[in-house]
């Protein structure tokens, strides 16, 4: 999932993600269990990464409003800014 602001988005060629996984039984204080369409996933905010946009090639779907929070709750532990 893209975790770049919408600014750095438009101004730049790459975009910081955050990967997901189907594998969910367990689920760290650093990750965050997501829902797109049917079924759920893990983010895993200790693997933050920076790609090309032009390796995005389809959109997965659109998060929740509160499994965003979550997203930013898991990458704010990952990241030491509580």
């Amino acid at each position: 999932m893209i975790v770049s602001n919408q600014a750095a988005i438009n101004a730049q060629n790459r975009v910081q993600v955050v990967p997901l996984t189907s594998t969910t039984i367990k689920v760290h204080s650093w990750e965050a269990l997501v829902r797109l369409g049917d079924e759920d996933f893990k983010t895993m905010a200790d693997q933050i990464r920076t790609v090309s946009r032009e390796r995005l090639t389809n959109q997965a779907g659109v998060l929740s409003g509160q499994d965003l929070i979550a997203v930013e709750r898991a990458s704010r532990v990952q990241l030491g800014l509580r």
